[in-house]
């Protein structure tokens, strides 16, 4: 009989050293645009190309693959818990392996930028302006509703302290793309960039 493998992770550990990981890639960000603003007329290709990799504003870079790599391990964490829950013939199982399933796709998005082949299209066809700038914002906010009324009975079976974390967590990633991409905005980035 081979000995049950058993570990302990602490979620508050974990939490802190992913809080500190998004303050520093943030302020790396930060500094990397004002060195580029400094230098002016006279930036150079090494400090192009560094903005560029560390700026979260942009695709296909080191925020990137740390954002993505993030999403993957939610929906890797998220299918370990469906098959528990299906294992112990809890309920909503159909709705923790989608969660797992709608992660997985956020972190292919996050890393192939899927949804700036939306952009173009989209800009072109509504001419949007303002918060609406980036117009796959429409499609995201139609997906978003859809989730939330699919996902209440889901939402509210949690119990009270989890239904608070969930909560949270979705603010906050939501509050953090919309303060992205009106960042970018401001700042007069390519939709290209941005998106």
């Amino acid at each position: 009989m081979m000995p049950k493998l058993t570990f302990t992770i602490s979620a508050r550990r974990v939490a802190q050293i992913l809080a500190v990981i998004s303050a520093y890639l943030c302020l790396q960000s930060i500094v990397a645009k004002h060195i580029e603003a400094a230098a002016g007329t006279n930036s150079t290709y090494w400090i192009y190309h560094f903005v560029r990799l560390v700026n979260v504003n942009q695709e296909a870079n080191i925020p990137t693959w740390y954002a993505s790599t993030l999403l993957l391990a939610c929906a890797a964490l998220i299918a370990v818990t469906a098959y528990a829950v299906k294992t112990n013939r809890g309920r909503f199982v159909g709705h923790w392996f989608a969660l797992s399933a709608i992660f997985l796709y956020l972190a292919v998005d996050e890393a192939a930028a899927l949804h700036e082949k939306l952009t173009i299209p989209l800009q072109e066809a509504l001419n949007p302006t303002g918060v609406f700038y980036f117009a796959w914002v429409f499609v995201g906010a139609a997906a978003l509703a859809v989730f939330v009324l699919a996902y209440l009975p889901f939402f509210f079976h949690l119990p009270a302290g989890t239904r608070k974390l969930f909560l949270l967590a979705g603010c906050s990633m939501w509050a953090a793309r919309w303060a992205s991409r009106r960042s970018a905005q401001t700042n007069g980035i390519s939709t290209r960039a941005a998106a």
